[in-house]
């Protein structure tokens, strides 16, 4: 996991890049959470991105694009124990605080996985496959889990919620 140190200070104003995140909305790579409320709710999440083309979620910003800001070593520890315990295979995160005023933001880089089917444990003590449709994280059928399972390539698979 490739992490800039929360005590090195980000700018006080979030970049460019981040803000047309923001104003763009969530979609099949992009998601916002207002906190992780769960390592096994957002090992679902991370899932579903390393499943589909990888993705990015930004922690610390709510569903109406506003900033709500987090604690970040608390956000950290639980997205380290989610990517590392609640996914198998684990998953490698990039993650970038950024600040806008008093309020820090993480921004979490999931890669494409090579790896896949990835899956996350569950409630129920089963481990789960979850794939990306729109801007959803959804459990995938079996034959999606097949698919993904043989690694084919040039399959056009297509998804609706």
């Amino acid at each position: 996991m490739r992490t800039i140190p929360i005590t090195e200070q980000p700018p006080e104003k979030l970049p460019k890049r981040i803000e047309q995140l923001i104003l763009q909305g969530e979609n099949e790579v992009l998601d916002f959470k207002k906190e992780v409320t769960s390592e096994i709710k957002i090992a679902k999440t991370i899932v579903s991105f390393a499943n589909h083309k990888g993705g990015r979620l930004l922690i610390g910003v709510n569903d109406n694009k506003s900033i709500h800001g987090i604690n970040a070593e608390e956000e950290l520890f639980m997205l380290e124990k989610a990517a590392g315990f609640y996914c198998r295979p684990k998953i490698e995160l990039e993650i970038y605080p950024w600040h806008s005023g008093k309020k820090t933001i993480l921004e979490v880089i999931i890669p494409q996985g090579t790896d896949k089917p990835y899956y996350s444990l569950g409630d129920d003590g089963k481990w789960w496959v979850y794939i990306r449709v729109m801007d959803q994280s959804l459990l995938a059928s079996k034959v999606v889990v097949d698919v993904l399972k043989r690694g084919q390539t040039g399959t056009m698979v297509s998804f609706t919620s």
